[in-house]
């Protein structure tokens, strides 16, 4: 059940925004279809996501900058 309460203080915090990408990561919040499935992964995917945890914690992932100037480079090829 919608509390009206804080429905309206979250429109009128909303309104008070004034800075451009904070109001573009909300289009983009409100956009996404948020989905309450849970996932059961295998074995495999496990494995998978142990292994990307580890490299993160290495220091051997990626920034974001560096992942989205990646994906820049390969969509140019």
């Amino acid at each position: 059940m919608v509390d009206e309460k804080q429905r309206q203080k979250l429109i009128d915090e909303i309104g008070k925004i004034r800075d451009q990408s904070i109001i573009d990561d909300i289009y983009r919040l409100l956009a996404v279809n948020f989905d309450d499935q849970i996932y059961i992964t295998n074995e495999e995917q496990q494995h998978a996501v142990r292994e990307g945890r580890t490299q993160i914690n290495k220091g051997l992932g990626l920034s974001e900058e560096a992942a989205n100037d990646e994906i820049d480079q390969w969509l140019s090829e």
